[in-house]
């Protein structure tokens, strides 16, 4: 969590500029905790205005530790227990 923070801008532009995957599928699901419902919130949020910082995205939507959902998910893909690759580059060898 201490590494999202120091790339902070980063992880923000992601949030700022992330866009669906496939046809039924948004980056933003991707996230831990993160469903429909909260996607649309984000994307509503920052269509009016584009967050900042992290505390931003925690004020503007009902998130409340974007940072720690972007650790868990960096994990995730780390342990190459996922289909799609958002933060890091590994790719699933057989």
């Amino acid at each position: 969590e201490k590494q999202v923070l120091n790339f902070e801008e980063e992880f923000i532009n992601f949030f700022n500029n992330s866009t669906s995957i496939t046809p039924r599928m948004h980056a933003l699901k991707l996230l831990p905790g993160i469903g429909q419902k909260h996607m649309w919130e984000i994307i509503e949020t920052r269509e009016r205005q584009k967050f900042v910082t992290f505390e931003d995205i925690s004020d503007r939507t009902s998130i409340s530790a974007p940072a720690k959902l972007i650790a868990q998910r960096i994990i995730k893909e780390l342990q190459r227990d996922v289909k799609y690759y958002l933060f890091s580059k590994t790719q699933k060898y057989e």
